[in-house]
């Protein structure tokens, strides 16, 4: 019986727990991050020499990447709006 215990003590001891504050803080600085890289999308797919010169595949790829950034700052809007009430 102390040896169940013993191993349930131990197993808790390694969980930590992250503040809502915490939280929110890193889900801000994500935000942040996610939102320069897509202004860097932005401003190289409005760039009409490198659309022009650049292979297709390229420019479908960068379009394709500022629709998962996009999608990912959407995840963490909705997610800081839930913290936050």
């Amino acid at each position: 019986m102390t040896d169940v215990i013993v191993n349930i003590t131990l197993g808790v001891q390694g969980i930590q727990t992250v503040s809502k504050a915490e939280q929110i803080a890193t889900l801000e600085a994500q935000l942040v991050e996610e939102e320069q890289f897509v202004q860097t999308l932005r401003k190289t797919l409005s760039n009409a020499s490198f659309v022009n010169n650049a292979p297709e595949a390229v420019v479908a790829t960068k379009k394709q990447k500022m629709d998962e950034v996009k999608a990912r700052i959407e995840k963490i809007e909705m997610e800081l709006r839930r913290l936050k009430r």
